[in-house]
């Protein structure tokens, strides 16, 4: 039972902490779009999101995927910046969301899978006291994430002069901003 409770503490604090900060910008601009009354696309959209990043850890974790740490790293970067980009100027993306969010989940998951490989180092690895565990910590963890987003979008929405466009653009942008940075940072070319 310690290692269960110690891979779901690492998934979970590694999601809340700033160790993850491109990984919270990525769930801020995937909610600088909604509101609390759209809870379900959101829910849909975590758990698209979810689902595909425990693959990318499972497939990753086994081996049967290997990409460069420094690709993976700007391609995150990229998935912040096209959600943002997206939420500001393509209404169409809307429609493709749940597909583009579950590759997004998977770029993220086999970013993930370098914190799992470095835990696992010296260990005797059992999925379902290592892997299930940390994926768990990290859903949750996410979940409570998306949750004080939203509240926090909420809260900015009762302000007289915010619009939804207003909030957009105020997270959005800034966000879009960083990733861009990130990637010229991250260049992997």
């Amino acid at each position: 039972m310690g290692q269960v409770w110690l891979f779901f503490q690492e998934g979970f604090f590694h999601i809340v902490s700033l160790d993850s900060i491109d990984h919270l910008f990525f769930l801020l601009a995937l909610v600088a779009i909604y509101t609390i009354k759209d809870w379900r696309k959101l829910l849909i959209m975590a758990t698209a999101f979810t689902i595909a990043h425990a693959i990318a850890l499972l497939i990753t974790i086994f081996n049967l995927v290997t990409i460069a740490n420094d690709t993976i790293e700007w391609l995150i970067a990229l998935t912040i910046f096209y959600t943002c980009i997206a939420n500001l100027f393509l209404q169409h993306f809307q429609n493709a969301k749940i597909y583009i969010i579950s590759i997004f989940g998977l770029i993220h998951g086999i970013g993930f899978s370098q914190v799992l490989r470095t835990l696992f180092t010296g260990m005797n690895y059992n999925p379902w006291q290592t892997l299930l565990p940390f994926n768990v910590g990290v859903e949750l963890g996410q979940l409570l994430v998306l949750s004080l987003f939203v509240l926090l979008i909420a809260l900015i929405g009762k302000l007289k002069f915010m619009t939804p466009k207003k909030i957009n653009q105020l997270i959005s942008i800034p966000v879009a901003t960083l990733a861009f940075f990130w990637m010229i940072k991250r260049n992997i070319f």
